[in-house]
């Protein structure tokens, strides 16, 4: 008996075309019959519940080696390699959108929450975990929206504390750029995508540079969108007041009418530390720059 003969036939999963069939979760802590939540790789031999975060290999369930807790397949880590092997030459290749369930659990992260976003906001930016770093997720899209990888926010103090996809230079994207349009009433700028994760929880619509420097390519996607009023909510310390002071003198940001926010306390260093309602009044109090 084949490996794909002892899938259908010992492990019970219909078969399908190609190598990838849908199937129930294997682990038996998971109630699920309502519908099918896992894959399994019948060339590989590697599954994985897409619910529950469990997988492993198909041997060891042949073998009834129990089924360890909620972990990160390598079957999906197969496929994560194989699409950086598709990168030359700097050309980025952008990775399908399930490819995100690699850092999807079927709960938020306690951090997320210890955070105060909401569950729609988890959804939205498809807030993540990655088991094998121990790093919060959040995806870095291309102009477009594509996905072009993952940012890791990491959870034990190391630095740095964000880690990057290797070879993509970010300070030529923007956060959140594909969902801008085009003459927008306002838009907020702020240094972090957490912080724009942040003002969407309050309603507020807005674009991250990722750090403390504004880039002629990212200046440029600010001209090409010409909203009527860019407000500046840059972080409560002395970086966010030189990176204002920037980019009041800039040239290549002529045209547009520039804000920014007054901060009215020494406390809360970007607007992610606010409240909701803390974070609206904040924007609402912006004032024009001369």
């Amino acid at each position: 008996m084949n490996l794909k003969e002892a899938i259908r036939d010992v492990l019970g999963v219909r078969e399908q075309p190609g190598d990838e069939w849908q199937c129930f979760c294997f682990s038996p802590e998971h109630d699920n019959r309502n519908s099918p939540s896992a894959s399994v790789n019948v060339r590989k031999g590697l599954w994985v519940c897409y619910s529950c975060g469990r997988g492993g290999s198909v041997i060891q369930l042949l073998n009834g080696v129990p089924i360890a807790e909620p972990s990160v397949s390598e079957f999906l880590k197969d496929v994560e390699r194989e699409l950086d092997r598709l990168q030359e030459d700097g050309v980025h290749h952008a990775k399908p959108e399930s490819w995100l369930r690699i850092y999807q659990q079927r709960d938020a992260h306690p951090e997320w929450v210890k955070r105060g976003f909401s569950q729609d906001a988890i959804d939205h930016f498809v807030l993540g975990y990655d088991y094998e770093t121990n790093c919060l997720t959040y995806p870095l899209r291309d102009l477009d929206g594509s996905v072009l990888g993952v940012v890791r926010r990491r959870l034990d103090g190391g630095k740095p504390k964000y880690v990057y996809p290797k070879g993509i230079d970010v300070h030529q994207l923007l956060f959140r750029y594909h969902e801008a349009t085009y003459g927008q009433e306002q838009i907020v700028l702020v240094e972090g995508a957490l912080d724009a994760v942040a003002l969407y929880d309050a309603g507020i619509f807005a674009l991250a540079i990722f750090g403390g420097h504004l880039s002629a390519m990212q200046a440029s996607l600010l001209r090409r969108l010409q909203p009527k009023r860019l407000v500046c909510a840059f972080d409560n310390d002395e970086a966010g007041s030189d990176l204002l002071c920037d980019v009041r003198q800039r040239d290549d940001l002529c045209g547009l009418n520039l804000a920014t926010v007054v901060w009215n306390s020494a406390v809360e260093k970007d607007v992610a530390e606010l409240s909701v309602v803390g974070r609206r009044t904040l924007i609402g109090e912006s004032v024009d720059l001369d």
